[in-house]
């Protein structure tokens, strides 16, 4: 009896993971936004040279957490969520999925939502 109680908690927590393997992340960094003043005036801005280079790279951990999440087949695309961030301090991003999956992730990693886009 107590096998099975082991065996079905081994189970259930199984099921419950909602990230692959780091072994099995695939990493396209031409999914990462390419920051220039030319481009993204209105940004530099607003947070300045030292918060557009947080900016990246809470964008570059970004990418790696939404890669992670088996929800997400592929990112196609990360970038700043204009809406839901605030300078100079909360940086807020978003990762698209090739199978409509987006994800908002904060400063510290840590996915605020996840929705299906149309």
């Amino acid at each position: 009896m107590r096998k099975c109680a082991v065996l079905v908690a081994v189970v259930i927590a199984g099921c419950g993971n909602s990230e692959r393997p780091d072994s099995e992340v695939v990493i396209d960094e031409s999914a990462l936004s390419v920051y220039s003043k030319e481009h993204y005036p209105k940004t530099y801005q607003q947070w300045g040279d030292d918060g557009v280079e947080r900016i990246k790279v809470a964008e570059r951990a970004a990418l790696i957490k939404s890669a992670k999440q088996m929800k997400c087949d592929k990112v196609e695309y990360v970038g700043l969520s204009e809406q839901m961030s605030s300078p100079p301090n909360k940086i807020v991003v978003f990762a698209d999925c090739l199978n409509r999956w987006r994800f908002y992730i904060d400063q510290n990693s840590e996915i605020l939502s996840s929705e299906r886009t149309k």
